[in-house]
């Protein structure tokens, strides 16, 4: 029985040396990797800001949650340079997407408005970045620069029926305002774009008798736009 123990030994060794032990890996940085999509524009009296959060790390980590999101706007400068910018930039809080599935992580859409007053008149540069850890940032994403307009009215149209098709006016407003005009008739699901206007007029060449159309427009100047009109029905 004694002779049986030292093979047993033997047998424990070879089988220990039979594994492989790979290289040890560093933990994560845990740096999320950087928005590349941030869009902003300004509608009515806010700049709706849209963009979504990265499902990995640099280093390809999933992500389950975030530390916080970090926006800021700031006035432009030339050249720009992200750290002088950010330097001045008013940071604006933004909520936290939930928690992500790891097995199967997902980039989350985020949506926030900020109020056109606290920038009107100016030029400025909006950026966002992320942070899984506290002070572990990722890059600035793409940045968006933009004049910051006085908010535009709703244009108040009417409509009626002419021999050229269905004509729409409404109140001028300042130079440089451009018109785009949405049709939805009942095979519609939603407004279907049909025009621009540099004019306060449109007419609609290809509206049906008969039938009901629903006409929508809004004012455009540069990055900036009105809220729809009220619709118009005919």
């Amino acid at each position: 029985m004694r002779a049986a123990f030292p093979a047993a030994s033997c047998l424990v060794v070879v089988l220990a040396g039979c594994g492989y032990v790979g290289p040890v890996l560093p933990p994560s940085p845990l740096i999320p990797n950087a928005v590349t999509d941030l869009a902003v524009i300004e509608r009515g009296d806010r700049l709706w800001i849209t963009f979504n959060t990265p499902p990995r790390t640099t280093d390809q980590v999933a992500i389950k949650n975030f530390s916080e999101i970090e926006l800021r706007i700031g006035p432009e400068a030339m050249p720009f340079d992200f750290a002088s910018w950010a330097a001045t930039a008013k940071q604006y809080p933004v909520s936290l997407p939930p928690p992500n599935n790891l097995d199967d992580p997902q980039a989350t859409p985020i949506a926030t408005e900020i109020p056109v007053s606290d920038w009107r008149g100016q030029r400025v540069v909006v950026a966002v970045r992320t942070s899984v850890k506290h002070e572990r940032f990722s890059s600035w994403s793409n940045h968006v620069a933009l004049n910051v307009v006085e908010p535009l009215e709703p244009p108040a149209a009417k409509a009626e029926a002419t021999a050229q098709g269905v004509a729409l006016s409404w109140a001028a407003q300042r130079a440089g305002v451009s018109y785009r005009i949405y049709r939805q008739s009942p095979v519609d699901k939603q407004p279907v774009e049909i025009g621009t206007a540099d004019q306060p007029h449109f007419v609609d060449p290809f509206a049906q008798s008969g039938i009901e159309h629903r006409y929508t427009i809004v004012a455009l100047e540069g990055q900036a736009e009105s809220l729809a009109s009220a619709v118009v029905k005919i």
